[in-house]
């Protein structure tokens, strides 16, 4: 079968709804598929996916290299891509919550992506590049993880890859698995089987210079021999799939981290309640998305009370404080504290001159 009449099968094959997947129960082995195209049994009329079903139909042990050279062959014709295991890993437009554009202490930082340690030779930058990580002076440090809530099932081939746009130094990503060879400009990737569940992976550095740093595009990790983040159009790599969606992104990253009220807006209503004494009401916020565990709260900026939900500046009442009563992973239950009347029904609400906001960590 020549190179002409396998486009003209994955044509056709798309253009009547080629599966999503195409990693079936069990592969033919790589002799059966050289049986089966001496054979001429795989058919030249067929679509493209006759052709996956005729080999992984074929008698044989499962083996995931069987089919590597045609997955290649698909990946590299129609750019097909598989999904990605991690959250938030398009650096050059990251879901960030936080709203820092560089981060310099231990913890999390963009959504989903923890650094390990705080120190002044260390940050995380956002950059027009993608996500830089600044590491200065010491040796096999830990940089940034993402931990992965389920893990993922070990004894099953995996594959990471990473757009590097800048590297200074020696870096590599760990986890669950062997080091990955020594990161450099362009696509880096490596594939593995999983000796152990995949709780995460992270980014390391080992070598001691005073300018050690790593500028990546986007990161992916997939099942499977081949990766499918990235092709080469001309001189450069280009994504195999667009830019993922915001909304659904940050749905994703909300599980763990959620601000009310992210972008200080004057009339946002954090939950309407009523007064249970002289000095405090109880407020109910619904979440609107499920959260990992019973996240922790904290408040920023200041709160009022408007009273009976009326809007004017001289029906609100200044809040004190707010603190959490109770949580669970869809519901926050507030207390905020000012001078009510027992039994009236109050709205918690930003104060116009230092607008409040109140964020829920759910992190692993």
């Amino acid at each position: 079968m020549t190179q002409e009449e396998f486009n003209a099968m994955l044509a056709v094959g798309i253009a009547q709804g080629l599966p999503g997947s195409y990693y079936t129960s069990r592969f033919a082995s790589g002799e059966e598929i050289d049986r089966l195209l001496a054979s001429g049994g795989i058919p030249t009329g067929g679509t493209a996916w006759d052709l996956l079903r005729k080999v992984s139909d074929a008698d044989g042990d499962v083996e995931w290299t069987a089919l590597s050279q045609i997955w290649a062959q698909l990946v590299n014709v129609v750019h097909i891509s598989n999904p990605n295991l991690l959250d938030n890993w398009y650096f050059l437009d990251p879901i960030n919550q936080r709203g820092q554009t560089e981060y310099t202490e231990a913890g999390y930082t963009i959504d989903r992506w923890l650094k390990n340690f705080g120190s002044s030779e260390s940050a995380v930058l956002l950059t027009p590049n993608g996500l830089k990580m600044n590491c200065s002076t010491e040796m096999n440090r830990i940089v940034l993880i993402q931990k992965i809530e389920a893990a993922l099932p070990a004894s099953l081939k995996y594959t990471i890859s990473v757009l590097v746009t800048d590297v200074s130094g020696v870096w590599k990503i760990g986890g669950a698995f062997p080091d990955s060879p020594l990161l450099q400009i362009g696509l880096n990737t490596m594939t593995f089987t999983a000796a152990s569940p995949v709780s995460g992976l992270y980014f390391w550095k080992s070598s001691p210079n005073a300018d050690d740093y790593l500028e990546v595009s986007a990161i992916k990790l997939e099942l499977g021999p081949i990766q499918t983040l990235a092709h080469k159009e001309g001189g450069r790599w280009v994504l195999n799939d667009p830019p993922p969606n915001k909304v659904l992104a940050i749905a994703k990253c909300m599980r763990y981290h959620q601000v009310l009220n992210a972008d200080r807006y004057v009339s946002h209503r954090f939950g309407l309640g009523i007064a249970t004494a002289t000095d405090q009401v109880r407020v109910i916020y619904q979440l609107p998305v499920q959260m990992a565990k019973n996240p922790t709260i904290m408040t920023e900026g200041a709160f009022r009370l408007n009273h009976n939900m009326n809007t004017p500046a001289s029906s609100t009442i200044p809040v004190e404080k707010v603190n959490l009563v109770g949580v669970d992973t869809q519901t926050v239950v507030l207390r905020a504290y000012g001078a009510v009347t027992v039994g009236d029904l109050y709205d918690l609400v930003p104060d116009s001159s230092n607008i409040g906001r109140i964020i829920l960590d759910a992190n692993l």
